[in-house]
């Protein structure tokens, strides 16, 4: 009896313990190839620059993903590349911990970029959305 209590409390343990492991380097980097065909590399800039001054602004909310954003632009294709994760939460106030500084933190933690990655890659996905329905805009 003892010993399947204490077979059940590891494996507890380490399903709870796999969002807290550290991710590896490699992982810090989200990178993707984002194919547009039919569309040279110049009319893709432009329209991703578009997307991005019409899409990032400052967000409100609990906490924050902030990172950097490259944009490579080829003929047909584009590649998108996020590194300098960090995460923010504005300062905070609850009677069981008391107040709370702001904070900005790295993000090292396999859980967190598991979360994360998902809506960075979604990004490419809107920035093509976006160059494929400007032909529209252009003949207005």
């Amino acid at each position: 009896m003892k010993r399947a209590l204490v077979s059940a409390l590891v494996i507890l343990l380490s399903f709870s313990c796999a969002s807290v492991r550290p991710a590896p380097k490699s992982e810090l980097t989200i990178q993707r190839v984002v194919p547009v065909p039919g569309y040279n590399k110049d009319k893709i800039y432009s329209e991703v620059k578009i997307w991005i001054a019409e899409n990032f602004t400052s967000a409100k909310g609990d906490w924050k993903v902030h990172f950097t954003m490259r944009v490579d632009v080829k003929d047909d294709k584009f590649r998108q590349t996020f590194n300098n994760l960090m995460l923010s939460w504005p300062a905070s106030y609850n009677t069981v911990v008391g107040y709370q500084k702001a904070r900005k933190v790295p993000v090292t933690l396999q859980g967190d970029i598991d979360k994360i990655r998902p809506r960075l890659l979604a990004l490419g996905e809107q920035m093509a959305a976006a160059i494929t329905t400007s032909r529209a805009k252009d003949e207005w």
